[in-house]
């Protein structure tokens, strides 16, 4: 019988060129009871502006906590010259005005 799963889900922007151009990725957390590297990671983008570079549209891999996920897509972020930014209701009014973002 398959243990029991914890699901959770976020959604993040990365900003590229000094915040010019912007993607949205939503992170996807599957944590289980058993093993060394418990946790099931995947982030996929949901929405790029016009002129991203979009270097990788999606992440995958296992890893041991949530935090070792968080900062391995980060630093892949980073190795592609974008920044993490975390989702507010500002940045995503701001994001609707300059670049047509859409959260639906």
């Amino acid at each position: 019988m398959n243990a029991s799963r914890t699901h959770s889900r976020t959604v993040v922007f990365v900003s590229y060129l000094s915040e010019r151009e912007w993607e949205a990725f939503e992170l996807r957390f599957n944590l289980g009871e058993s093993g060394t590297k418990r946790l099931k990671f995947q982030a996929n983008r949901t929405w790029r502006s016009s002129g991203s570079p979009a270097p990788f549209s999606g992440f995958r891999a296992s890893f041991s906590s949530e935090r070792e996920a968080r900062a391995a897509f980060e630093a892949q972020v980073v190795r592609a010259g974008g920044v993490v930014h975390a989702a507010s209701p500002s940045l995503k009014s701001r994001l609707a005005a300059d670049h047509k973002y859409d959260a639906a």
